[in-house]
């Protein structure tokens, strides 16, 4: 929550801080999230975010602070007359003050998109949780940034229908889970499904199935009478546009979205305490199913930008059964979109790699 503290109004009103963005930036949906959230935290400290078309000749009292990417020429204006160089990297960011400019103006810049989410949402932890206002926009020294891994990836696993349905269908709790994510500077989440069990064989041990073979649970392809017993169209339905708002609100923070499917199959006729038979499977279709259900996810949620994948037996699909693997990835080809492919190491040949760097 807010700090209880809040930044005293002047007698005249609120605190003002005026802000100048590029119209153009702004347009990019990340960086109008970013701004609200900045606007929300300025919001619970009386300070009022007022928009302005540039700074010169001043605006009375107030911070005016400048949002901009590496590349805009006010931007490259101010970093030359602090002796800065914001680093070429992707995602790195930078905050500071020109004081031989005007010491009233907070320069706040990003190398990309997300890197501007990054500096942006740093001025606004700041507010935040610093004692008063101008302490969280003073910066004597400036705050340069640039990441050192370049995948910075949290997997969120889903894998039991009583304990974990919950948070899935929880929209306000992904609301915050993700904004905690992106502030923290994590750029991708990896949505888990299908993690219940190590071994999808062994069917005398499966009891909670739900999401295990994902499919079945979000999406019933043309062409295949496949289904998963108890679970109704409706709820069917509501599973898909859940998963749809998650990476939704992934990707307006500026996070990649990726969706990984462990399981792609289990001993459907031997599981006779899982709680959800599937039925309409067997070895001539499960290869087109498969294929078939994933093309039709990747079209309902154009924000999955990569699939993270087991591919070896422990998925369901015996070692060395490639026939599978070139049907299941002409899913990918027919996108209409670059999709990362991350396979679990476990298992991977020469053949496994050329079938998957086969898709483009």
């Amino acid at each position: 929550m807010p700090s209880s503290d809040a930044f005293p109004a002047s007698s005249s009103g609120p605190a003002p801080v005026f802000y100048v963005i590029d119209r153009a930036v702004l347009d990019r949906p990340q960086i109008a999230w970013a701004l609200d959230e900045l606007e929300l935290r300025l919001g619970a400290r009386d300070a009022v975010f007022h928009p302005i078309d540039s700074w010169q000749g001043g605006t009375g009292a107030g911070t005016i602070v400048v949002f901009g990417l590496s590349d805009d020429a006010e931007t490259r204006r101010a970093l030359a007359l602090c002796g800065l160089e914001l680093p070429g990297a992707a995602e790195s960011f930078a905050i500071f003050r020109a004081p031989a400019d005007n010491p009233n103006v907070l320069f706040v810049c990003g190398a990309d998109t997300r890197g501007l989410v990054y500096a942006i949402t740093e001025l606004a932890d700041r507010v935040r949780y610093s004692a008063d206002l101008p302490g969280a926009l003073a910066f004597p020294a400036a705050l340069v940034e640039t990441p050192t891994a370049s995948v910075r990836s949290i997997s969120k696993c889903f894998q039991s229908e009583t304990e974990d349905l919950p948070w899935f269908h929880d929209r306000a709790g992904w609301e915050e889970y993700l904004t905690t994510l992106v502030t923290h500077r994590f750029n991708r989440i990896a949505l888990t499904l299908g993690m219940q069990y190590n071994y999808p064989y062994g069917s005398e041990f499966l009891s909670d199935v739900y999401f295990y073979h994902a499919y079945p649970f979000l999406v019933s392809p043309p062409g295949h009478d496949v289904a998963a017993s108890g679970l109704s169209v409706d709820e069917r339905a509501r599973n898909l546009e859940s998963l749809k708002f998650i990476a939704r609100e992934a990707e307006r923070r500026g996070l990649q979205f990726q969706l990984a499917l462990w399981t792609q199959s289990y001993d459907f006729d031997e599981c006779p305490n899982a709680r959800h038979q599937i039925t309409g499977l067997g070895p001539a279709n499960i290869a087109a199913y498969c294929r078939d259900s994933l093309a039709l996810i990747l079209a309902e949620v154009p924000e999955i930008s990569g699939l993270t994948l087991r591919v070896h037996v422990e998925c369901g699909i015996p070692e060395g059964a490639y026939e599978f693997w070139q049907t299941y990835f002409t899913a990918v080809t027919g996108a209409g979109r670059p999709i990362r492919l991350d396979l679990h190491a476990k298992g991977i040949d020469e053949r496994m790699i050329e079938t998957a760097l086969a898709t483009g």
